[in-house]
């Protein structure tokens, strides 16, 4: 089994799955920190205005706002985990 493994690995392409998930995983904590804070920032912003719209009028800019929101706390999230 470790030996399929090797050889898959070994038969990678440059720019295939493997490649990316090394590069990933090789990413320098300083660029992890800054894009955890960037995305920190944009939740900060995005939370007053989520927080203070009143229900009747949570249509137009507030349901992509919303996503926003939550995209940028799953990859906050993520970076951090």
């Amino acid at each position: 089994m470790l030996n399929l493994a090797g050889n898959l690995l070994a038969s990678a392409k440059p720019g295939g799955l493997i490649f990316m998930i090394d590069k990933v995983a090789r990413t320098p904590i300083s660029q992890i920190v800054v894009f955890a804070v960037i995305f920190t920032i944009l939740r900060v912003v995005l939370f007053k205005y989520l927080k203070d719209t009143p229900q009747h009028l949570r249509t137009g800019f507030y349901p992509a706002a919303r996503i926003v929101n939550d995209l940028a706390d799953a990859l906050v999230y993520a970076a951090v985990d």
